[in-house]
This record gives structure tokens, sequence and C-alpha cells, in this order.
């Protein structure tokens, strides 16, 4: 502020200044010639001064915005590096994901590729194997048509030199091939000479009838060299049946001379011979 005293030629100036520190006043003399020039340029400072201060509280506002900003970019600043250490350590354990998956994907690629060579080494073993199994079939076949026509032609040989009833007669007793002297067993060939001649299933019969078909194995000899001399000589089988009524022309009881009633048991089927009946033995 600016007082105006006029003292003889000389005017005294109280000049009062606004600081930082509080308002201070000084008083100056200076002569009234010189006081307007001086009060303008005082005016004018005072003038700067408001703007300076204007500006000095605008920059104080700004400075504590920046203050402000300051933390609030600390803070971003701090939670920006906490977001980039996580994303480095989660992109640390990317990468070590990414390299095992790139390694488990390279022995994917090379067990694939070994895949398919083995599929191709087995494509080519299969259709060997295929080739061979075929070749194998095929022999197999012509094998197994060769071995039926050969045993075939064995059983063909075996009905033909009666073997399988050659052994089963050296089967029996020798008691029995002792007392029946009619069918010779030293060799094949005599017993198929011996065994086939008309009168032995007549002289069989004989055997069983006396030995009131006591002994089965001889009764199976009959029913087995039957087939031959019914091929050879025309003999025919006669019917009978358990339960049949006893008929003195076609049966015989094993059992007593006397017969009337129904069979209880057929002991052995009698046969024809032309004319010659021999009756079925049974048992009522």
């Amino acid at each position: 502020m600016v007082e105006n005293m006029k003292e003889d030629s000389i005017k005294k100036l109280i000049v009062s200044v606004e600081s930082s520190d509080g308002q201070k006043s000084c008083v100056t003399f200076v002569r009234e010639k010189d006081s307007k020039e001086l009060i303008r340029a005082l005016e004018g400072l005072k003038e700067i001064l408001e703007s300076v201060q204007g500006d000095k509280k605008k920059l104080e506002k700004e400075l504590d915005e920046t203050k402000d900003n300051k933390k609030e970019l600390e803070i971003n600043l701090r939670r920006l590096q906490e977001e980039n250490q996580a994303l480095k350590v989660g992109n640390e354990a990317l990468e070590q994901k990414n390299n095992k998956t790139s390694q488990t994907l390279e022995n994917l690629k090379r067990e694939l590729d070994e895949t398919k060579d083995n599929k191709k080494e087995l494509e080519i073993n299969l259709r060997r194997l295929q080739e061979e199994n075929l070749a194998l079939k095929v022999g197999n076949e012509a094998l197994e048509q060769k071995n039926n026509k050969t045993s075939q032609t064995l059983e063909n040989l075996k009905n033909e030199v009666n073997i399988e009833l050659y052994e089963f007669y050296k089967s029996l007793s020798s008691q029995f091939r002792s007392n029946f002297t009619y069918i010779k067993d030293d060799n094949l060939i005599h017993f198929n000479a011996t065994s086939t001649n008309r009168t032995i299933l007549k002289s069989l019969y004989g055997f069983i009838e006396n030995e009131k078909c006591e002994d089965s194995s001889i009764i199976e000899l009959f029913n087995k060299l039957f087939p031959l001399h019914e091929e050879l000589y025309g003999f025919k089988r006669l019917e009978v049946k358990e339960g049949d009524n006893f008929n003195n022309k076609e049966h015989t009881n094993i059992k007593d001379s006397k017969g009337q009633g129904s069979i209880k048991k057929v002991c052995l089927v009698g046969f024809k011979d032309g004319n010659d009946t021999s009756r079925s033995l049974v048992e009522l």
C-alpha cells in the first residue's frame, strides 16, 4: 500500500509488500516530481507481484495435484510391477510348459513315424502270412483229401481182409478157440478162408445153443460174421422181439424144451439159408 504525504517538496512514501513470510512495510522519501513515476512503477510491480502470487498459488495447486498423481502413479507402478512379476513367473511357467509340450509333440511325431514304419512292416508281414496261410490251407485241403482217400482205402482193405474181425476172434478165450476147430486163426489168410465157409454159422449156432447163450462174446462173434454170409450166400435174419408170442417153428426156448407164452428175452436172432431155418434162441 502506498500513502502520499506532502511535506515541502519532499513526498513520503510508505510501501507495504506482502511476502510468503507475512506483510512487511518500509518508508522512503522521494522528490515529488519523482513520486508519480515511482508510484506507477510500484503499482506495476504490485500487479506483477499479484500475478506472481497467482502463479505461485496455481503452481502450488499443480504441485499438490502432481504429488497426488505421483502417489497414484507410485501405487500403480507398484501394482504394475507386481503384475509384471506375476506375469513373468507365469510366462516362465508357460515357457516351461511349452517346452515340455514341444518335447512331447516331438516324441509323438517320432513315435508316429515309428508307428507308420511298423505299420508298413506289419502290413508286409501280414500279406506274407496271409499268402503263406492260403498256401498252407490249400496244401492242407489237398492233404486232407489225400488222407481221407487213404483212410477210406485202408478201411476198404480192412473190410476186405477182415482185420478187425480177425483181431476180435483172437481176443476170444483160448478155450473156445481150441474147442471150435472150424475156424483157423493161425494167420489172417486161414481165418478168412475158414470163417467165410457156408456152414460156419450153422456150426457156431449149434455151439451157442448147446451153451445156452451163456457167453455173450460168442453171440457177438456170430453177429459180426453174419453180414459176410449175408453178402456171400444171401442168408436172411428172422424177425423177433421181446413180447412176441412163442412159436415153435421160429423160436427155441433155451431154458426148457417146452414153450408157451410171450418172449421175455431174445438171446440170438435166427436166420434162414434158403429153406433151412435156424430158429431164434429165446427165453420165456
